[in-house]
């Protein structure tokens, strides 16, 4: 009798097994993985970001039909778009924020959360260049300074954007040098030319910017030939 029952014990055992592992295996089949892919890597405000999200099941293969729930954030603000999958593929045009920084994008399909994708968001082109200079504490020097340079939407230019400076008088180019914007603004003080016929200014250029400024010459008096 007792063998009988011990039997039966390791019968149910086995009965119970069979039954719950098949459906753990089952549902880790099941499981589907999505991807979220944003480029290109840097852009500048209001242009567009192009995303695409890919999703498949646990054997590789891609989901049909399914919608999909594209989040990021734009200007402080959450949004959402939805598409729905086709050959496991869906692809979103976003426009950049306006505000220079970061935006990250992440998706869902069905309980499945992707990864996230992150576009950097550089400043446009400058839109004003204006320089003022003054008299440096050394003799013959001069400061060179100018406001923050902002795209349209207001962001300070990238402090790796080069300035060119260029001296020149009547005669011609009397001297260059290249400055970094610092905080978004040129400050540089510098030494007038040596020797400079008739007027002497300054020619600053960034990008397709340019700037002439007014005679120089009561700034570099002593050099004057």
């Amino acid at each position: 009798m007792n063998r009988l029952i011990k039997i039966i014990g390791t019968s149910a055992t086995t009965l119970t097994t069979a039954l719950v592992f098949p459906a753990l295996v089952s549902a880790d089949t099941l499981s589907n993985r999505v991807t979220v892919y944003a480029g290109p890597q840097s852009v500048s405000p209001g242009k567009p970001i192009y995303v695409t999200v890919e999703a498949t099941d646990r054997s590789g293969a891609s989901l049909n039909k399914l919608p999909v729930t594209l989040s990021y954030k734009a200007d402080g603000t959450i949004q959402t778009i939805t598409g729905r999958l086709e050959r496991g593929l869906v692809s979103f045009d976003v426009p950049a924020q306006t505000t220079a920084g970061q935006m990250t994008f992440s998706a869902t399909v069905s309980d499945a959360y992707s990864n996230e994708a992150i576009v950097a968001v550089i400043a446009g082109r400058p839109q004003k260049l204006y320089l003022t200079a003054k008299f440096g504490d050394a003799p013959q020097s001069v400061i060179l300074s100018s406001q923050v340079i902002t795209d349209e939407f207001g962001n300070p230019i990238s402090d790796l954007s080069p300035v060119i400076i260029d001296w020149i008088d009547q005669s011609g180019l009397k001297g260059r040098q290249t400055v970094q914007l610092s905080n978004g603004r040129v400050l540089l003080t510098t030494q007038c030319p040596v020797n400079f016929e008739g007027t002497l200014n300054i020619r600053a250029t960034l990008g397709a910017l340019q700037f002439n400024s007014p005679k120089l010459n009561a700034l570099c008096v002593l050099g004057e030939g």
